[in-house]
């Protein structure tokens, strides 16, 4: 028995080479959520957390930056937490505190909205007052 087999081959070389970053992109962002489930386990979250805390995480690979971002939200009783962290570094770009019970808001400053100053100038500092404001600082580093 005979078996033919019929292969496509791209037209050109900048097909091929689209096809060759793709599967780099694919590797790259394997790689990320490998170091994103690596961090958040670091960052003490994860099945050892007996806290009662419910915590969940969003990871991106930013090819400008050449960067993997984890997003960690942390909700208790008392208080959501969200931060955004370097899966690989571990360095903290920014972080939102929303206080749920008025023993906790920090003196009536609710939420609270700190981001990274060495990524940041002061005006986006300055304007972080919010979720909403939150959610528009940290989004160009969760999505392409």
């Amino acid at each position: 028995m005979t078996y033919y087999f019929l292969v496509s081959l791209p037209a050109d070389r900048s097909q091929l080479h689209q096809a060759s970053g793709a599967a780099s992109s694919l590797a790259l962002q394997a790689q990320c959520a490998e170091a994103a489930a690596n961090a958040y386990v670091a960052e003490g979250y994860g099945p050892a957390d007996r806290s009662g805390d419910v915590t969940s995480y969003v990871d991106h690979y930013d090819q400008k930056l050449n960067k993997c971002f984890i997003e960690i939200s942390d909700s208790s009783s008392a208080l959501r937490e969200i931060t955004l962290i370097d899966a690989y570094g571990l360095q903290q770009y920014a972080d939102l505190l929303i206080f749920f019970a008025p023993r906790y808001n920090n003196g009536g400053s609710n939420p609270v909205c700190d981001v990274d100053e060495q990524i940041s100038d002061v005006s986006a500092r300055a304007a972080c007052n919010s979720q909403a404001d939150f959610d528009a600082y940290v989004n160009p580093y969760m999505t392409d």
